[in-house]
């Protein structure tokens, strides 16, 4: 079924900012760049949200077309504002072209498409601290995104030079394998954030909610999935041995405390909470994508190997229980240069793994085993 007034375009030019063609700064070849801006894309099968205000008081009515379609009514000129919906008019990338009942031509934009929005969230592995920066190849690559420390939304080419940290990801590379698959338009939704702890990211918490607004404002709060990728805080806590002068306990023991005793059901809790909400999300909702965190790390306190592992069965055990939690890959095994994060060596890797756990959600794929996805299944 389709849904109305579910994907949202903003006519006025916000959002689609004019960014120059990309240099080459890494390892791969110069982005070709067909398109004179980072192409917006929503949600394909929905329908396109049309809103401005720059209708002539003379005009009555305005028309879209998109990609050298057919002219479909949008909606009335009211004191120079209009508002309407164009239905799907198929997948990709086309120009968007808007005009008055008189057939003046009010407004063409280059980069509008219908594809795959696609939200990605959690701590620093979500962010990417590979040693190289990479750039996508396909133009039809994108990213909207929420500065790191929240500057204004904006849209860019999906290259590594979209983060503010300076380091690279395996985004970039994910988007092409994506978009070779599928030949759809690509667009990442991107607001994580390194050191954030899985309760910032439930219902409520400061980094979902700033992860939905983003959502809405890009996509008017749909998404084909979001890609979550956090999870190596929690042992932390749960480890941390410096003592409470008040209590005579660690603080991992109060913070165990704090989440009812089970870290394993604490966090397997917290993925239901965001998952059950993803399924109010627009379009008929967004399936949470989970990768699995490593089995190693960099912080030595005394038992994290045993946290570490409550989260990581948490992780794969949500997936077999909640509807609407997919396990995306496992990252066990990874080369991790720092002890925690991964590095240039993973990333093709990463990549493959992660393909095969998204093509059941994205484009009805088989649903891969978990030799595919490079996991164990929790020990009894």
């Amino acid at each position: 079924m389709r849904h109305r007034s579910r994907v949202m375009f903003f006519m006025a030019v916000v959002v689609m900012m004019n960014i120059g063609a990309n240099d080459c700064q890494n390892n791969q070849a110069p982005v070709p760049s067909p398109l004179p801006q980072p192409l917006m894309t929503m949600l394909a099968g929905n329908d396109m949200e049309v809103r401005g205000n720059d209708c002539p008081v003379t005009s009555t009515f305005v028309e879209a077309s998109w990609n050298g379609g057919p002219w479909i009514y949008v909606g009335s000129c009211t004191l120079g504002e209009y508002e309407g919906f164009l239905p799907p008019q198929g997948a990709g990338h086309g120009i968007l072209a808007i005009r008055d009942n008189t057939g003046q031509i009010l407004r063409t934009t280059l980069s509008v498409g219908w594809g795959l929005p696609i939200e990605i969230t959690g701590q620093s592995n979500a962010t990417g601290l590979m040693e190289t920066l990479i750039n996508a190849i396909s133009s039809l690559a994108s990213v909207f995104m929420v500065g790191h420390q929240n500057e204004a939304e904006s849209i860019k080419h999906a290259d590594d030079r979209f983060t503010d940290h300076g380091n690279g990801s395996a985004w970039p590379l994910l988007a092409d394998e994506i978009i070779g698959q599928t030949g759809l338009p690509v667009m990442f939704i991107s607001s994580p954030v390194g050191a954030t702890s899985v309760s910032q990211w439930v219902p409520g918490g400061n980094l979902r909610e700033r992860a939905k607004d983003l959502r809405m404002t890009a996509t008017n709060d749909c998404s084909a999935a979001d890609i979550f990728y956090q999870g190596e805080n929690e042992p932390v806590f749960a480890s941390n041995p410096t003592i409470d002068p008040e209590t005579g306990l660690t603080f991992g023991e109060l913070w165990l405390a704090s989440i009812g005793g089970d870290l394993k059901q604490y966090y397997k809790g917290e993925l239901f909470k965001i998952a059950d909400d993803h399924m109010n999300a627009g379009c008929g909702g967004t399936p949470l994508v989970i990768v699995q965190i490593g089995d190693n790390t960099a912080n030595q306190n005394p038992g994290i190997q045993g946290f570490i592992q409550e989260v990581r069965d948490a992780q794969y055990e949500a997936a077999i229980e909640h509807p609407n939690i997919h396990l995306g890959a496992c990252t066990a095994g990874l080369p991790v240069p720092d002890g925690l994060h991964l590095g240039d060596d993973a990333r093709e890797e990463f990549v493959s793994r992660l393909m095969k756990g998204l093509a059941p959600v994205l484009w009805g794929g088989p649903v891969p085993t978990d030799e595919e996805l490079g996991c164990t299944p929790p020990q009894v």
